[in-house]
């Protein structure tokens, strides 16, 4: 058989290194396109993720004021006097203690009234506490202590508006206490608030705060 002469051979072989390289190059590229097109593709998805993540986040908090003042202004009434000039604000009596066994309950209401004309916020603030049970136990308050996050808060008065018996054994208490209307925003923005009034010491539950906060934040708004 004839020998392929060198030249041709050279040529040949150089003919099939480009070819290599050129493929080798072409997968290359096709790999690091890959590699880029995964990559944004990656990244394009953490971001749509994020902004599906954030949205309903950022929905609820914008919400949440409206449905929070939309709840409690279901349990808070306004009465306006025209001839004395005044508004008072009420929030429904909240369950504070019950023992049905013993037969006791304790209730609480919250009362301002203030000026529309001359005031921009009210200066005292009433708090009605009901007691029923088979023994006195507010009748001998003469004040009452609030820890807010145990800080001390001293009530102005705390005077019994009636202290009636029912039959036998049940003892029907009212006792009204004033406090400062500055003194009831650090009791409803506190994380812990305990109360001593008369033989009652009791610590108001995270129901009651949000009411008391509630109260405070959406009360006063038209």
């Amino acid at each position: 058989m004839p020998k392929e002469d060198k030249p041709r051979r050279f040529t040949n072989l150089a003919i099939a290194g480009r070819a290599r390289v050129k493929d080798l190059f072409e997968s290359f590229r096709r790999h690091f396109k890959s590699e880029r097109d995964s990559t944004t593709t990656f990244r394009s998805f953490l971001c749509v993720a994020a902004i599906l993540g954030i949205l309903p986040l950022t929905v609820l908090q914008s919400q949440k004021p409206v449905d929070e003042c939309q709840d409690v202004q279901k349990h808070i009434k306004k009465e306006q006097d025209r001839f004395k000039g005044t508004t008072t604000v009420r929030l429904d009596e909240m369950l504070l203690s019950e023992k049905v066994l013993q037969g006791e309950k304790l209730t609480l209401q919250i009362e301002v009234t203030f000026s529309s004309e001359k005031e921009s916020k009210p200066k005292n603030v009433k708090l009605i506490f009901k007691s029923q049970g088979p023994r006195l136990r507010l009748y001998q308050g003469q004040e009452a202590i609030f820890l807010a996050d145990g800080n001390r808060i001293r009530s102005i008065t705390a005077t019994d508006d009636v202290a009636d018996q029912f039959g036998m054994s049940t003892r029907f208490e009212k006792k009204n206490v004033v406090i400062a209307y500055e003194d009831l925003v650090r009791i409803a923005n506190a994380e812990s608030v305990e109360m001593q009034l008369g033989a009652v010491e009791i610590k108001f539950d995270r129901k009651v705060l949000k009411a008391l906060h509630g109260f405070m934040s959406c009360g006063f708004k038209t």
